[in-house]
């Protein structure tokens, strides 16, 4: 946080837990720290069209969701029984 009555890394927020506290790390705890974080993040997998989110597709919208049964049903061909 860059600005504001709380600005800074945390240490002097009101609302911070005392059950958090400060972890000291040597550079090399640190590097090890960020090269884990890092394995964390597919920019693959993110860029995926096939794992984007179906919601905000062109036909995303206020009617916009999973389909009915019934449309589901006739975009399958299922028919009912009579």
């Amino acid at each position: 946080i860059t600005h504001g009555p709380y600005a800074g890394d945390g240490r002097t927020n009101p609302y911070k837990s005392d059950l958090v506290e400060r972890i000291e790390l040597n550079a090399q705890e640190q590097a090890d720290i960020v090269a884990f974080l890092k394995t964390l993040t597919d920019p693959g997998f993110l860029a995926d069209p096939r794992f984007a989110d179906p919601f905000s597709g062109p036909f995303s919208g206020p009617f916009s969701g999973p389909p009915s049964a019934a449309a589901t049903a006739s975009a399958t061909g299922a028919r009912h029984a009579h």
